[in-house]
């Protein structure tokens, strides 16, 4: 929205509702079960098991993982890792969570998909 308001309250409401359904999908994903193929090489189970437990389970695995230095992990973080500018003001999102609160009686981590649009249009 080109409104700063408007822009503030769709980051209130709609950021922690799209980042717990990311989580889900994630958490959802990492569970399913990947059939066996009888044309693949690759092993079947939840892909969460696989990595977890491919040693112990007697599937041919190896273990892949590089051991990094402390100081090149450094670098990395210094180089890469940064603090996204925030998209709305810490200020903000006190007086808006009071507001939920308050008047809709509500707490930010109840407002849910299926109730975001009538505490946006709130």
């Amino acid at each position: 929205p080109d409104n700063l308001l408007q822009r503030h309250v769709t980051g209130c409401v709609f950021l922690p509702i799209l980042q717990k359904e990311l989580h889900e999908f994630k958490r959802r994903w990492d569970r399913h079960r990947i059939r066996k193929n009888r044309f693949s090489n690759c092993p079947s189970g939840a892909p969460e098991d696989l990595y977890n437990l491919s040693a112990y389970q007697g599937i041919g695995a190896q273990n892949c993982a590089k051991i990094i230095s402390p100081e090149y992990l450094s670098r990395c973080i210094e180089r890469c890792c940064y603090d996204p500018p925030a998209f709305y003001p810490p200020e903000f999102e006190i007086l808006a969570t009071r507001a939920l609160f308050v008047t809709l009686h509500i707490k930010q981590q109840d407002v849910t998909v299926h109730n975001c649009k009538y505490v946006y249009c709130w």
